[in-house]
């Protein structure tokens, strides 16, 4: 290709474009596009070195921050908190999250050409894989040369983070290298803290086979430690060791949050001390349960009895108007999103969940417009925006 040709390509291409056939897509080029390339992306202010070292990085709930890439590589050895992750973008948009798992990192890259996940346990190969993606360099091989899914699989699922954590501190000390996934991805912490461990769970707590008796191991002292506290409780006559059996309540609580009696015992005694916010978290949880509806409903009453108390506490007001929508009792959802909405006139849920229900009770077009569009003002870009502005659409 004569240069002037060139030189007209590279100013009609964008500069992701150049800095792609400079690096992950140079062997569709020849070598003199190399040079003219390069200087296209100078005369622009974006020469390739600079661009590389633009990275866009997240570190949890905190704000982003651009760094360049060895400013990137230390973040990474800053990571210390088990589930710890921090999510970088290269220049051309691609995104790797890892995480600070048990003996090992995870990491999940998304790029324009797939999706792709991997376990490390070595600090220095994440490194490396590190740079080379962020430099825009074979981070693939060095993947490939460390990781083999088929060297990994499933110990346990869970709900519960607390049960997650436990466990994971014993595999830990047993030194066998395990980590998480969520749903099959991973870069997540949180998780919704209201069920005990088990096959179907959420959260996958995966080891490397060679570690598989070992880890099972850890896992069954797990499980007896937890009969353990049951049978302590159990043992507890009435009258007896008041703060011992709120103990063992508040490590259940932790470790099987699903357990309904266990969450709502642990209420009621917080309640009976006047630790009402506690005793809200309990009650939450055992007000959801599937299993025992006469927990279900001493729950709800004790949640209305904490919201007399504290008339402001939105979580409380959310669950209970949550609790009222299940039983179908429009009239005590709409006034518990009216106090949500006095609260707080720009709480999406309160607005959502009212230009729902009018909806679906045809009570009034106007209160659902007035509802859905202040939840469209508040938060356009929302899972349910796209079906919040079908809706309004079908009004008008």
């Amino acid at each position: 290709m004569a240069l002037e040709n060139i030189i007209e390509q590279c100013k009609g291409m964008t500069d992701k474009a150049l800095i792609r056939s400079l690096s992950i897509d140079k062997s569709e080029y020849t070598d003199e596009f190399y040079p003219i390339a390069e200087k296209e992306l100078e005369n622009r202010g974006n020469p390739l070195e600079k661009a590389i070292n633009r990275v866009k990085s997240r570190f949890g709930e905190r704000q982003n921050a651009v760094l360049t890439v060895d400013e990137s590589i230390g973040k990474m050895y800053d990571m210390k908190q088990l589930w710890e992750t921090a999510k970088f973008a290269n220049c051309l948009g691609q995104t790797i999250t890892i995480q600070k798992a048990s003996l090992c990192w995870a990491g999940y890259v998304i790029s324009e050409e797939e999706i792709f996940d991997f376990l490390i346990t070595s600090d220095g190969v994440m490194k490396d894989i590190l740079k080379k993606f962020l430099s825009l360099g074979a981070w693939q091989e060095a993947v490939s040369g460390s990781y083999d899914p088929d060297d990994w699989t499933m110990l346990a699922g869970a709900d519960s983070l607390g049960y997650v954590n436990r466990l994971c501190q014993n595999l830990f000390l047993s030194q066998i290298p395990s980590s998480l996934r969520v749903n099959g991805d991973i870069g997540k912490k949180t998780c919704r803290e209201d069920a005990c461990e088990g096959d179907d769970g959420p959260l996958k707590i995966v080891v490397r086979k060679d570690h598989l008796d070992a880890a099972e191991n850890a896992l069954e002292d797990l499980k007896q430690f937890i009969d353990g506290l049951y049978e302590a409780i159990s043992n507890i006559e009435e009258g007896g060791d008041r703060d011992k059996e709120l103990s063992l309540y508040h490590q259940l609580f932790e470790l099987v949050p699903n357990d309904e009696t266990v969450a709502f015992n642990r209420g009621v005694m917080l309640y009976e001390d006047g630790s009402l916010l506690d005793a809200a978290d309990s009650f939450i949880v055992s007000a959801f349960n599937r299993n025992d509806p006469e927990i279900r409903d001493d729950s709800e009453t004790y949640l209305e009895e904490i919201l007399k108390k504290m008339p402001d506490n939105m979580t409380i007001l959310h669950s209970l108007a949550s609790l009222a929508m299940e039983k179908g009792a429009s009239d005590l959802v709409e006034d518990y999103y009216r106090k949500i909405i006095g609260i707080n006139p720009s709480d999406p849920i309160a607005h959502l969940n009212l230009g729902h229900m009018h909806y679906a009770d045809n009570s009034s077009d106007d209160l659902v417009k007035k509802h859905f569009e202040t939840f469209l003002s508040i938060d356009p870009d929302a899972d349910e925006a796209d079906e919040v502005r079908r809706i309004l659409e079908e009004l008008n």
